[in-house]
């Protein structure tokens, strides 16, 4: 028997672990979007009025409002705005890491949603153990130091996402910006100094936060001193 479940986003983000079996689907409808999964574990994401879906495991099928569909397999991000695929970004890859290490344990399922598959959404993050934290900025360093920069950004990314209001949450994020424009990519920057908190827990990064936001304009801007090479 074919069993649908729906759900529905209107904004942020959602990470899910569907493992649908008998038949089961799941369906999620965002801003500019249908995803249509069997099984898999995948993101989407509302951005402005379209949507980002990203699999790291599986393949799930998008649909846009004008109908034009496309499929997206695992390491694969695609956005309804512009129908364009590309790698899944890391801060993704990194929130879709945490979330089935937090599902690794199998919980119950409702008796009515058993056929359907088990749609999990991600529990709070005081859920998971805590790594300590200043071992993994060790961790981050290093890999900048020896410019792994792949490495260096995943781990940024999950000390950003574990200490979201703390010093190193925001000094994470600091160091994303500097690397983002270390490869000419300013619109990342822009996006990743846009989730720093209006004002900055270590006042001592605020003026860093305010030259990297200085050199991440379009256009750039005068500045009177140079930030640290990642």
């Amino acid at each position: 028997m074919q069993v649908a479940i729906n759900d529905a986003l209107q904004g942020g983000r959602l990470l899910v672990e569907y493992d649908g079996h008998s038949g089961g689907t799941l369906r999620v409808r965002s801003p500019g979007a249908v995803t249509t999964v069997v099984g898999t574990v995948f993101a989407v994401e509302a951005i402005g009025s379209g949507s980002r879906v990203a699999v790291t495991r599986g393949q799930v099928r998008t649909e846009d409002t004008a109908g034009r569909s496309a499929q997206v397999p695992a390491g694969t991000s695609w956005t309804s705005a512009d129908g364009r695929s590309a790698p899944v970004p890391d801060y993704l890859a990194t929130a879709l890491a945490e979330h089935q290490a937090d599902w690794s344990e199998p919980r119950p399922v409702d008796a009515d949603r058993r056929d359907a598959g088990d749609h999990r959404v991600r529990p709070p993050a005081a859920a998971a153990p805590r790594p300590d934290l200043d071992a993994l900025y060790a961790r981050a360093e290093a890999a900048m130091r020896e410019r792994s920069l792949g490495e260096a950004r995943r781990t940024l990314e999950m000390i950003a996402a574990r200490d979201p209001r703390g010093p190193l949450g925001e000094a994470a994020l600091l160091d994303l910006a500097r690397l983002a424009l270390a490869d000419g990519d300013r619109a990342e920057a822009r996006r990743v100094l846009a989730r720093l908190p209006r004002a900055l827990r270590d006042p001592a990064l605020a003026e860093t936060a305010a030259h990297l936001r200085c050199r991440a304009q379009p256009d750039g801007c005068d500045a009177t001193a140079d930030s640290p090479a990642p």
